[in-house]
């Protein structure tokens, strides 16, 4: 005589989490943290990063100052 197991029928679907429902805490990933982000995390990251941040704007700024310099002057016409 075959059980419900043997032929391969559970109680119910396949992969169901015991409990209520409510997703288990994965190991390793600690509390959930919430979604702000306070404007001292933000100044601090800014500090952190400065000298990139400079270093980008002069190069762009010379970027813009070689360009401005060597554009031809006036609009041209289109007929």
């Amino acid at each position: 005589m075959s059980t419900a197991d043997d032929q391969g029928q559970t109680d119910g679907p396949p992969g169901t989490p015991p409990g209520d429902g409510a997703p288990a805490e994965q190991p390793g990933y600690g509390p959930r943290q919430e979604d702000e982000v306070s404007l001292l995390d933000i100044l601090l990251v800014l500090a952190r990063n400065k000298t990139f941040i400079v270093r980008t704007v002069l190069v762009f700024t010379l970027l813009g100052v070689t360009y401005a310099l060597l554009a031809p002057k006036g609009f041209p016409l289109v007929a």
